[in-house]
């Protein structure tokens, strides 16, 4: 078992796509102490100036009950400015690319938990190109 339950991220959802992108989510790990605002980059500032669309999304691990394995599972913060259209975006990417979305929030949960205090950025993709993820960790 893991010694952590949840994870939380900031999460950007760009709302001035560039001409031929999909709704790109923008999800950043900053670590257990940073208080989620300390970790900047150039991306993160790109999309505060462009007004995108901002909220934190804690994934949590819910553990194997039965037969039934054990799985992540999202929740997101409903107290931020934009949360009604960031989980608006979140359910239209989680109709369309459900198992690949579920798949990048589980690594990214995963990757927080084996080292909670480097923090990272990752992108997910969704395009009618077949689905890619990218994932950076900033110098700090």
């Amino acid at each position: 078992m893991y010694a952590m339950e949840s994870v939380s991220f900031g999460i950007y959802i760009p709302i001035r796509q560039m001409v031929g992108e999909s709704s790109n989510l923008y999800l950043y790990y900053c670590g257990p102490e940073s208080g989620g605002s300390a970790f900047v980059d150039s991306y993160a500032l790109k999309h505060a100036a462009n007004g995108d669309l901002q909220g934190r999304l804690t994934v949590s691990i819910k553990p194997q009950v039965g037969s039934e394995p054990s799985r992540y599972v999202w929740q997101l913060d409903e107290n931020t400015g934009d949360a009604l259209w960031v989980r608006e975006i979140l359910t239209e990417l989680a109709t369309v690319w459900r198992s690949e979305l579920k798949e990048f929030l589980a690594r990214c949960c995963r990757d927080a938990m084996s080292d909670p205090a480097k923090p990272f950025r990752a992108v997910f993709t969704s395009s009618a190109k077949p689905h890619e993820t990218e994932r950076t960790f900033p110098a700090t």
